[in-house]
């Protein structure tokens, strides 16, 4: 592995860790729109991005970062024109 590969997984890592940290719950979502956390659950996450911890079933535990939640915000105010914002990384 050479220094290039290193530092791309340990920058994955940090970003990992900043987000097991500081990201959002579903219920901080359910709390923000008003909406069941299984409908939040049920957005794709084409429309919006979400990383997973935990094992098995009962573990798991979505997180997602705030200029990902508000991407998908405008992008619902803007009555949805085009693609779903993060069609292109799914």
């Amino acid at each position: 592995m050479d220094a290039s590969e290193r530092l791309a997984g340990a920058r994955e890592h940090q970003r990992v860790l900043e987000l097991k940290a500081n990201g959002i719950g579903v219920a901080f979502l359910h709390a923000r729109w008003k909406l069941s956390e299984t409908t939040i659950r049920e957005i794709p996450r084409a429309h919006l991005q979400y990383m997973e911890f935990g094992k098995g079933r009962k573990n798991k535990r979505r997180r997602y970062r705030l200029e990902d939640v508000e991407t998908y915000e405008a992008w619902l105010l803007a009555g949805k024109p085009g693609d779903p914002p993060f069609a292109q990384v799914a």
